[in-house]
């Protein structure tokens, strides 16, 4: 019979775990960018209501966990709310650059021009910007001192 896992191991695995799949998700947003000048108006509609798909299927409700858990219980071990603020302002700006992408997605579809599909390329390239330098600074500062927790 194994060793019993403790809260804090368990944590650590499904932010490890989640980190893995959303990195799934974040590259098919990053394809969508990169393939987007050679795209179709309807493959990068496609393109582009998967990653918003995506967003409401895992990301936003990965951020609601860590705010409400993981975050939460973090700033009570450290005794600091300064612990988890930044990235709690940061998941606010993923939620307003995904509602931004959503909004640029109504319009590409009701009507398009150049000057659509840019700015749709733009929403997707600000959300990948910040989505990919929130998950870094999490699994740099955010696992490290779960591990911490885990050691001391």
């Amino acid at each position: 019979m194994g060793c019993p896992m403790t809260a804090d191991v368990v944590e650590e695995r499904i932010l490890e775990r989640e980190h893995e799949s959303l990195r799934v998700g974040l590259s098919t947003l990053q394809g969508a960018i990169e393939d987007a000048h050679r795209l179709s108006r309807p493959e990068l509609a496609e393109r582009v209501a998967r990653s918003t798909a995506w967003m409401h299927r895992a990301f936003l409700p990965h951020a609601a966990w860590e705010e409400a858990w993981l975050f939460a219980h973090m700033d009570q071990e450290t005794g600091s709310p300064w612990t988890t603020r930044g990235l709690r302002f940061q998941h606010e700006q993923i939620r307003e650059l995904a509602s931004a992408l959503e909004k640029a997605s109504t319009v590409a579809h009701e009507r398009w021009t150049r000057e659509i599909e840019f700015a749709l390329v733009a929403a997707m390239a600000r959300l990948d910007a910040l989505l990919s330098a929130h998950l870094a600074q999490e699994e740099l500062f955010v696992l490290p001192l779960l591990g911490e927790k885990l050691r001391g």
